[in-house]
């Protein structure tokens, strides 16, 4: 069998996988293990609570035991094996490690996560036990487990940090949702793999089955320039048998020529008469959009980039998961809009000159903030419900598509960490975050 790392990460990010739980995560948070990025160091950069490390890190346990985390898979596979990355973690690193796994019955992805109960109710199964683990290593252990696997646990002892974590396996489609008519045979989530190719010198063969569009020309299948005859291949297994319908053109054609200088300008010099048809055929179908790709002015006067669609995409699958739990634990308010805020509450400027809004939270009536800067007012006691659901609102309307963008990546990410704050109920350091975004943005108006 080739080498497992070869394989797809049925944990990464971009699959759809997530660190639901952990038991502690007093130094640095568990969303750092699925980061796609590797793990880096930065000399001299400290939080309240220690020196800054890229990566998931536990306090000092004075107790027996040990502590854990646990991971829901972006797809359910087998595992072929496991790379426990502790780079950078010296000293302060787990001494052992071990693995559980479980298959929860249906697609990952299709469970929130919250209501896991970690120690009694999942069948958890050990398919790695605990092993010696070295520190600022990257530490690759086989696995040997026949199973489908939808969850993992990530046990570590006693304590320490761990920087990345990557499960590499076979995807087992989902039968269930691949029972109609039409669908791609050959995509990872459908149970499509790589076989074998020519060369894979720059990039993989494995991001030709990866879901969604390509982030750029190194999320694809690149090999190296060939000087003599012949061409390269990849051969690739289908998810399930099928017969080819129809196959979709690679998209992207029409942008490529147009917005690349290198292949825009010699064809303008030597051949304007095709170099004015991609132009014209660029703007007829409707790809030109001056407006949905502006970029957007910032708080202090900058301009800064839009979302792009498949990052438009991706907080809206987020915020849909959110209001899915909203609503669950408070009906009625899932679909709740602007509007429909501003009909229960009342606009007023607070001392600063700040917009806020009154609203009523259980019997008493509230000043909430509804700037990035002044989202939270703990005097008056606003509660987390009454503070999802204004995030959530201005979430909404950050996303909603056609005309101009009314976000950047930089606000959107702002305004995404708030939430993720008051879902989790850390009120405190949603006020400490808006303190600082609120200070930032008004150092940079000035």
């Amino acid at each position: 069998m080739k080498d497992f790392t070869e394989l797809v990460d049925l944990a990464s990010e971009r699959l759809g996988g997530k660190v639901l739980a952990a038991n502690d995560e007093f130094f640095a948070p568990k969303e750092n293990l699925l980061k796609p990025s590797k793990p880096v160091f930065r000399e001299g950069k400290y939080t309240t609570r220690g020196k800054w490390m890229d990566g998931w890190e536990t306090r000092r346990r004075r107790t027996p035991g040990h502590d854990w985390c646990i991971v829901r898979l972006g797809m359910p596979g087998v595992i072929r094996g496991v790379v426990v990355d502790t780079s950078f973690f010296k000293g302060n690193h787990p001494e052992q490690v071990s693995l559980e796994a479980c298959d929860m019955g249906h697609s990952p992805s299709a469970r929130a996560g919250r209501n896991l109960d970690p120690v009694s109710k999942l069948p958890w199964v050990e398919v790695l036990p605990q092993t010696t683990l070295r520190g600022d290593a990257q530490n690759s252990f086989p696995i040997e487990h026949a199973e489908r696997v939808t969850h993992l646990r990530l046990k570590i002892y006693p304590d320490g940090g761990v920087s990345r974590l990557r499960v590499h396996g076979e995807v087992v489609a989902d039968r269930a949702r691949i029972s109609h008519r039409d669908f791609d045979l050959a995509a990872l989530e459908n149970g499509g793999k790589v076989i074998a190719s020519s060369d894979q010198f720059f990039n993989v063969p494995l991001n030709l089955l990866m879901p969604g569009r390509p982030k750029n020309m190194g999320d694809g299948w690149e090999t190296r320039r060939r000087r003599g005859p012949g061409h390269d291949w990849v051969i690739v297994k289908l998810g399930v048998p099928g017969t080819i319908r129809r196959s979709r053109p690679p998209r992207g054609l029409v942008e490529s020529v147009f917005k690349a200088k290198k292949y825009e300008l010699p064809l303008l010099a030597l051949q304007p008469f095709v170099a004015g048809g991609f132009a014209v055929a660029y703007v007829a179908s409707g790809r030109f959009n001056p407006a949905q790709h502006a970029m957007v002015l910032a708080w202090g006067g900058d301009l800064e980039a839009p979302l792009g669609a498949q990052e438009r995409r991706a907080y809206q699958k987020g915020l849909a998961e959110v209001t899915k739990a909203t609503a669950e634990e408070n009906p009625g308010r899932e679909g709740a809009s602007w509007h429909h805020l501003l009909a229960r509450g009342r606009l007023r400027l607070n001392q600063e000159g700040r917009p806020t809004l009154e609203v009523r939270s259980g019997e008493s009536v509230v000043e909430v903030g509804i700037t990035r800067g002044n989202v939270s007012n703990f005097h008056d006691g606003p509660s987390r419900e009454v503070l999802q659901e204004l995030l959530g609102v201005r979430l909404r309307e950050e996303l909603r598509g056609g005309g101009a963008p009314k976000a950047s990546q930089a606000e959107m990410e702002s305004d995404w960490k708030l939430l993720k704050m008051v879902s989790a109920n850390k009120l405190r350091d949603v006020a400490d975050h808006a303190k600082v975004a609120g200070s930032a943005a008004m150092g940079d108006a000035n």
